[in-house]
């Protein structure tokens, strides 16, 4: 069972670059997973590793070590950027800040909920 979401980062402007993502994509998993890669790697880090996704086709999952990209797993190779928060349409998403290094919105089929 998959529970899908998308990951990445968003500025002050509101603008997203993001990248879907297969498996455990649900906040008591995600949000850990998020947080704990920026506090072990740096943001600069994270955001490299978005941007791997986004080529390699996005997540089969994400962890603290960065997880695996459906690219390294089976060599497939398609852009899977997002840049309009409307295509966030997975169970959840999730979106950081670069200037304060933190989730600052999770979406819930769309929705915003609070994250606290």
């Amino acid at each position: 069972m998959s529970t899908r979401s998308h990951i990445g980062t968003i500025d002050t402007d509101g603008n997203i670059s993001a990248v879907y993502c297969h498996f455990d994509g649900y906040p008591e998993n995600m949000v850990p997973a998020i947080e704990g890669y920026i506090v072990e790697h740096g943001m600069h880090a994270f955001i490299i590793r978005i941007k791997e996704a986004q080529r390699g086709s996005g997540f089969r999952y994400f962890d603290t070590n960065g997880g695996e990209t459906y690219g390294e797993w089976r060599d497939e190779w398609v852009d899977r950027t997002v840049t309009d928060i409307k295509e966030c349409d997975q169970n959840f998403a999730y979106f950081v800040s670069p200037i304060t290094e933190c989730i600052v919105k999770i979406l819930t089929y769309g929705k915003e909920r609070i994250h606290d």
